[in-house]
């Protein structure tokens, strides 16, 4: 029974808020990402799958947080049957101990006496039998809850690595990105140039020249845009990413 004693659910993660938000409730913070994901929705300017992500990857910490209490709950009931059985043990062997001591004294009765003896003998096995289940069945349940918790911390840190990657991939992007806006204002310089030195040349071929001109401001807006959205996107994910880590770091505890 003092081992049993000796071990239990505190060494479950019975927390797994980050750094950044211990103070604030694990249900509160899903009711927040979840209404961050409906202004992401609504807005529609930066990709949700990140947002959901960590919303799934939360609701599953709070799943395993509901079990933790209800493997604690169980355990609870079972640590207070075993006191039971060893009480009502106590109790019998107590008894046993009476009833031997008249066996000793009563040699009349001792017939009577040697079945109560008996009796008490088996009741005391019964119990015995019956708290040792109880102690098996206990540490059993506590395995398995255990396996079943690295299992789902492996598929969250396999989450997080895939949360990374993608942000290798939008890093990748805005660089691309980056790099061709610097072209395209190049070219745009260029442009201006040529302009200044055909002013003298047909009215034909500076309305060619004004409309050509038109299309390169078109295109460096909308890649100015596609730059800005990709750096908002990276914005996002960074934080996003940096919540996470905590997370897993806490997991890791």
């Amino acid at each position: 029974m003092a081992e049993l004693e000796q071990t239990s659910w505190t060494t479950m993660p019975g927390s797994w808020e980050t750094n950044s938000d211990s103070d604030e409730p694990l249900n509160s913070k899903i009711q927040r990402k979840r209404q961050e994901l409906q202004t992401a929705l609504t807005s529609g300017k930066s990709s949700t799958a990140p947002l959901r992500k960590q919303i799934e990857l939360l609701e599953r910490v709070q799943g395993l947080e509901q079990q933790v209490n209800a493997f604690q709950a169980r355990e609870n009931n079972y640590q207070a049957q075993i006191r039971v059985k060893e009480q009502v043990i106590q109790q019998k062997q107590t008894e046993l101990d009476n009833k031997q001591t008249q066996l000793t004294s009563q040699t009349t009765k001792s017939n009577q006496l040697q079945q109560q003896v008996n009796s008490l003998q088996g009741q005391i096995t019964n119990l015995t039998r019956e708290k040792k289940a109880l102690e098996e069945r206990m540490l059993k349940e506590r395995q398995e809850a255990l396996n079943t918790f690295k299992e789902e911390k492996t598929q969250l840190e396999t989450s997080l690595k895939s949360l990374n990657e993608q942000k290798d991939t939008f890093q990748k992007s805005a660089d691309y990105l980056r790099e061709t806006l610097k072209g395209a204002e190049k070219s745009l310089e260029e442009v201006k140039k040529e302009l200044a030195l055909s002013q003298e040349k047909a009215q034909a071929v500076e309305e060619e020249k004004e409309k050509e001109l038109t299309e390169k401001k078109e295109e460096l807006r909308q890649r100015n845009e596609a730059f800005r959205t990709i750096q908002e996107r990276n914005t996002s994910l960074g934080e996003k990413l940096s919540s996470a880590q905590s997370e897993i770091s806490k997991l890791s505890e």
